[in-house]
């Protein structure tokens, strides 16, 4: 809690027995110009210990007695304010096994960066979450590592408060001890931001390495686990049919959204039947609508002249891709061309 620029020098006493074992860390006193020791007691493994920066002893990765410590640092200053995160590894004997500055990963480095905390599950899996003000205001982010820290997985903004850096945000003195806690594979994280007005409301959020997006495909199977909106790849479009109604014509299809996800949206374009017949390409087909939503679309245009047809084809996409507008009947495809090359966006 004391600003300031803090080293985890030696760790040893690691014993079976209760208490687990007892840390010792230092801390810059900028009076003296000399490191003061600061005993911690740890009562085992697997479990964030106390308030302040965290210390987290494994077992038994990467091995028995290790054990990382979190701290908020100033760069440069001892005296300036945290604007890096470092997560160093020390051995029983206390020599540095690693150092990472997890703050390297932020949009802005350099920016102020504190609250950090650590939790961990029984699986190997680490989370390390603080406060960055990359985008201005102080916002919740987080770092996952799936190896006990030994590497971590890219900078995960918490905060879900549009547009960023604009709000306030918080752990605050209430609920230092017991923001964060992790299961199976999942972190769970409270804290308090201004949303709607000056004060502070409740916000929570996970991070789910089972289903990361939390859409109830779970990450085995989910195609884009980063996006809630995209559960598999769409498949050709199906039932595309064509009905008229005053002023032109309706086409409707299957929606794919309970299947492929919320996400999923629709391209048309639309050719001269006597272009294709003439060329045997899609070259001069025009994209009638892309990105529509919904399973209907009502073509307003004027009819095609007296003794030619128009055609339509149809594509459902998302952020897994698509299965394109089919194929023909011939080799070499023409399709083809219009899958990765068409007029619509």
């Amino acid at each position: 809690g004391t600003p300031g620029v803090y080293a985890a020098v030696m760790a040893n006493s690691f014993s079976t027995a209760s208490p687990f074992g007892n840390v010792r860390w230092w801390q810059f006193d900028t009076g003296s110009g000399s490191l003061i020791p600061r005993p911690r007691f740890v009562a085992g493994p697997g479990a964030d210990y106390g308030s302040g920066s965290g210390v987290q002893c494994l077992n038994p990765e990467p091995g028995p007695g290790t054990c990382l410590f979190l701290a908020d640092e100033s760069a440069s200053d001892p005296n300036g304010s945290p604007n890096r995160i470092a997560l160093r590894e020390y051995d029983p004997t206390g020599t540095l096994m690693s150092e990472q500055f997890l703050t390297d990963g932020a949009p802005l480095p350099g920016a102020r960066s504190d609250s950090s905390r650590m939790v961990s599950d029984a699986g190997g899996n680490l989370w390390v979450s603080w406060r960055d003000s990359s985008a201005g205001q102080p916002e919740y982010v987080v770092r996952r590592s799936p190896d006990s820290g030994q590497t971590f997985d890219p900078v995960y903004r918490l905060s879900g408060g549009e547009p960023q850096g604009t709000g306030f945000e918080s752990i605050f003195d209430f609920v230092k001890k017991g923001y964060s806690a992790a299961a199976g594979g999942e972190a769970y994280f409270a804290w308090a931001g201004q949303r709607e007005s000056v004060f502070f409301s409740g916000l929570f959020n996970v991070y789910d390495t089972n289903d990361f997006d939390r859409d109830q495909s779970s990450a085995a199977v989910d195609c884009n686990d980063s996006d809630p909106t995209a559960q598999a790849t769409p498949t050709l479009l199906g039932n595309l049919s064509i009905g008229e109604i005053s002023g032109g014509v309706r086409l409707s299809w299957d929606s794919q959204a309970a299947t492929a996800g919320s996400g999923t949206v629709y391209d048309l374009v639309k050719g001269s039947v006597g272009d294709l017949r003439g060329t045997g390409t899609y070259a001069a087909v025009a994209c009638l609508t892309g990105g529509e939503t919904g399973a209907s679309f009502d073509d307003l245009s004027p009819d095609p002249p007296s003794g030619t047809a128009d055609y339509y084809l149809g594509r459902a996409r998302n952020s897994c891709g698509s299965a394109g507008y089919g194929d023909a009947s011939v080799n070499p495809d023409p399709r083809d061309d219009l899958d990765s090359a068409g007029p619509c966006p």
